[in-house]
């Protein structure tokens, strides 16, 4: 072959390589053909000729208007798969699978989502991962899952039982948890009530846990923790449960802002203004809830850390990175309409 064909094919498998390993992503430019021409110290028509050959590849496409050539988004390209179990009805979880397809395709790879299965029976998730035989794998709002795989484990949001040493991603629920309490506290908040979905999963314990923290700090005692459920009572029912029991009481404090909505209702319904009369809190800032009433909430950013999950993923699996990870991924407080200074009266 002609030596200048040698030199072109090399810039070429060298312009490949670079995208192939995720130095250039798609939507990114390469080198001009200037640049190259530099680095491969070869005239500008054989630093023309590699970038074509990317062309007619479908990898490279060339931008008009002075855009440069960025890299296309071709399957092709894809170094392997992660396959995502989890479930979930609100926001939260479809803004979190956002991140990982978001971060997942970043770093070159193909994303399969599965809709976490029974927490008892195990075989279709096992069934699936045979057939898929994926890269690796992003589990999160599941209690269990095997533990001898052949392949990269990542836990978000939730730590497994009776998997010792596994990589675990995790927002700072305990800090979320502190952040409410402060600001009620803050607020001259003495008598509160907290309401939670259910005491059995890890995160929702931790924000718990923040909570009473600082009530503790503070010398002050909770009111009484609360489980709520619409499966065995209404939020009308549960609301009017809680206004008979604790008359006294300025503040209820949700660990989830879909609960927090549906107790506002129901406060209003019996005629019981927020902030003026008791103020509300939730967690998770849901874009579906916030859109209607601005609850005082924190923001867990899910899109942002499914997106740092997948990438810290592909890391374990090109062996990037040291094993176990745990990271906790910072929240923030967002101040709402729906809370405000303690009143000194007794609720009707």
């Amino acid at each position: 072959m002609e030596p200048g064909r040698n030199k072109t094919a090399f810039i070429a498998q060298w312009l490949m390589k670079e995208i192939t390993e995720g130095r250039f992503r798609t939507g990114d430019k390469i080198p001009s053909e200037y640049e190259l021409a530099e680095r491969f110290s070869v005239n500008k028509k054989t630093a023309n000729k590699a970038v074509s050959e990317l062309v007619v590849r479908k990898l490279v496409e060339r931008r008009r208007g002075g855009g440069g050539s960025v890299v296309c988004g071709n399957p092709a390209l894809l170094k392997g798969k992660f396959v995502v179990f989890m479930s979930g009805r609100i926001s939260y979880y479809s803004n979190l699978l956002h991140g990982f397809q978001e971060g997942a395709f970043h770093r070159g790879y193909d994303l399969y989502f599965y809709s976490s299965p029974d927490v008892t029976d195990f075989t279709l998730a096992l069934n699936r991962l045979k057939v898929e035989n994926p890269s690796g794998v992003i589990v999160t709002h599941l209690h269990e899952f095997p533990a001898d795989l052949p392949f990269p484990v990542l836990w978000v949001n939730n730590v497994p039982a009776d998997i010792r040493g596994c990589n675990l991603v995790r927002h700072d629920n305990r800090a979320g948890g502190r952040m409410l309490a402060e600001h009620l506290v803050g607020l001259g908040h003495r008598r509160i009530v907290y309401v939670a979905q259910n005491n059995v999963e890890q995160p929702l314990l931790e924000r718990c846990r923040g909570f009473l923290d600082v009530l503790k700090e503070n010398g002050i005692e909770v009111l009484s923790i609360e489980l709520f459920s619409d499966a065995s009572l209404s939020a009308r029912e549960f609301t009017d449960r809680l206004l008979r029991r604790f008359p006294e009481m300025t503040a209820i404090a949700c660990d989830g802002d879909h609960i927090a909505m549906s107790i506002l209702l129901a406060l209003r319904e019996s005629g019981i203004r927020v902030p003026e009369d008791l103020s509300l809190t939730g967690f998770s800032c849901l874009p579906e809830v916030q859109s209607l009433v601005r609850i005082t909430s924190v923001d867990e950013r899910p899109r942002r850390m499914g997106a740092y999950a997948a990438e810290l993923l592909a890391d374990l699996i090109e062996g990037r990175t040291e094993v176990p990870v745990s990271e906790i991924f910072s929240v923030e407080f967002s101040a709402g309409r729906t809370t405000g200074p303690a009143r000194n009266r007794t609720l009707p």
